[in-house]
């Protein structure tokens, strides 16, 4: 390996033994990665063998114990910490991008200074809608048109886009976002180091979302290379975290907007109506479905899963502790 490797790839695990193995594979050429590269893991306590799995089988990986399970922000701000290398890659346990893709975001913010973030299309594999972990702030009028179904009218109509892009709203070339997942994030180390790394408000979900928007207000761009793809399995990296439906999504979400984008109280009780409503028009759309179809089973797991959502929400708190976006950087 080089003196200062071009990536740094930071990946944090959590019981990730059935993932981590083709995750790993993905980023490798005769089983090692690019000289020009490093591994690092954190494991957050895992109870079965993935950090002895990843030991005997992957002896190129820099493996850190968490002595908790702390989860992803602190766990990636502790990898980040200990990295070297030019750029820093955050990718999921259960994501998959190959050498030359990792090769070519690096290239991409190589070449580009004003790029703070930089991401391939990470599809979500089984889906056939498929809707990207990126797209626009969550206002309250870009949650409207997600929650709606406007959203998919912005493939013709821009300003129709949602909180969510589709895979068809990004063609080709390189996409300017507001935010993108964190599942597969490139980020240049300095840029890292001055925005102090991820927030650890919450345990996990919306910190990728809240550090983009850091990155945006500092005057960087977010972009998606549409020349490049991901693949994500969906739900792997969190699998029993929080059981088989997780609301931490749309409850974190409601605190992002109270924290960072709303002014008063009565601005976060309006974004959590809008969403709400949209929730159950959903609700009601997969009820009148269920009469038409003949997959009633599909159906009412559609209509649990949105309704545990709403009820989440439903019951969040307001934020208290409200900071709005500044200039960090």
């Amino acid at each position: 390996m080089s003196a200062r490797p071009a990536v740094s790839i930071i990946i944090v695990t959590y019981n990730s033994l059935g993932v981590i193995g083709s995750c790993l594979d993905a980023l490798t050429r005769d089983g090692e990665p690019p000289a020009d590269t490093e591994v690092i893991v954190v494991d957050n306590l895992s109870t079965d063998d993935t950090v002895a799995v990843l030991r005997e089988h992957h002896p190129w990986v820099r493996v850190i114990e968490n002595d908790s399970n702390a989860g992803f922000s602190r766990a990636v701000n502790l990898a980040a910490a200990h990295a070297v290398g030019r750029h820093l890659l955050l990718l999921n346990p259960d994501a998959r991008i190959s050498p030359e893709g990792v090769a070519r975001l690096s290239r991409q913010l190589d070449s580009d200074p004003s790029i703070g973030a930089a991401s391939p299309v990470l599809e979500n594999e089984g889906e056939e809608v498929v809707i990207l972990a990126a797209g626009h702030a969550p206002t309250m009028t870009r949650m409207f048109l997600h929650q709606s179904g406007l959203s998919r009218l912005g493939r013709r109509w821009s300003a129709l886009e949602g909180h969510y892009l589709f895979a068809a709203d990004v063609r080709a070339g390189v996409r300017d976002v507001d935010w993108v997942s964190g599942g597969c994030l490139m980020v240049p180390r300095d840029v890292w180091i001055r925005a102090g790394g991820l927030t650890d408000r919450w345990f996990m979900y919306a910190e990728d979302v809240e550090f983009c928007l850091r990155l945006r207000t500092a005057g960087l761009r977010v972009i998606i290379d549409a020349g490049e793809r991901a693949q994500h399995a969906l739900g792997g990296s969190s699998s029993g975290v929080e059981g088989s439906v997780n609301t931490a999504w749309i409850v974190n979400l409601f605190d992002l907007y109270g924290w960072r984008m709303a002014r008063t109280d009565l601005q976060q009780r309006l974004w959590r109506a809008i969403v709400l409503a949209g929730m159950h028009g959903r609700l009601w759309w997969f009820r009148a479905a269920a009469r038409r179809r003949h997959d009633p089973e599909s159906t009412a797991a559609q209509i649990r899963r949105f309704g545990i959502y709403a009820s989440a929400l439903r019951r969040a708190p307001l934020t208290r502790d409200r900071e709005a976006f500044s200039r960090w950087l």
